[in-house]
């Protein structure tokens, strides 16, 4: 995996300013079509970092249709918590240089109320599960969406370029496979 992500990583630093905004807008434009964004009233995205989807214009457009949106902040024991985002939200870099909201205890919501959540990620397969960073943030987090039946909410799509797909992917018992992944294609 170590050299799978490595591979992914060096194709998204590689990609042009130009390419990754024409990219990000194409995926940005077919999620905005989906009913499941068009109905989801609390959204979770993240600020990209490292070559990730752009989702800028994802978050103004949350905004804009009145939605609430929400981040991500790294909890000590690996799980991520999720706070309320606006315009006038204060930003920090954690330690991995990703930007967070500042922690707000009334900002915070619990993330089975969330509708939807968009998640980067560094590789996928043809059944949506994901590879991140390594570290299982989001495999934690979401770990309860292993329980059968299926909760319906949230609802995880992953946001990534077409050459991310890969079937070179070890599929772990606490993976937890996203609902859809959207490509530029």
């Amino acid at each position: 995996m170590k050299n799978l992500r490595h591979l992914i990583n060096q194709q998204r630093l590689a990609l042009s300013a130009s390419q990754k905004t024409e990219f990000s807008e194409a995926i940005a434009q077919q999620l905005f079509t989906l009913p499941i964004f068009q109905n989801s009233q609390k959204i979770a995205c993240y600020l990209e970092h490292k070559g990730e989807v752009e989702t800028s214009e994802i978050i103004k457009t949350i905004w804009q249709q009145h939605q609430q949106c929400y981040l991500p902040i790294i909890n000590p024991d690996k799980t991520l918590r999720f706070v309320h985002y606006t315009p006038e939200t204060k930003l920090k870099p954690n330690k991995f240089g990703i930007l967070e909201p500042d922690l707000t205890l009334e900002k915070q919501i619990d993330i089975k109320q969330l509708d939807l959540v968009l998640t980067p990620l560094v590789a996928f397969n043809s059944a949506y599960f994901r590879v991140g960073w390594g570290l299982g943030h989001y495999d934690r987090t979401f770990a309860f969406l292993l329980k059968q039946p299926r909760p319906t909410k949230p609802f995880l799509i992953g946001l990534a370029y077409n050459f991310q797909l890969s079937e070179n992917i070890e599929i772990q018992s606490w993976d937890v496979p996203l609902d859809l992944v959207i490509t530029e294609k």
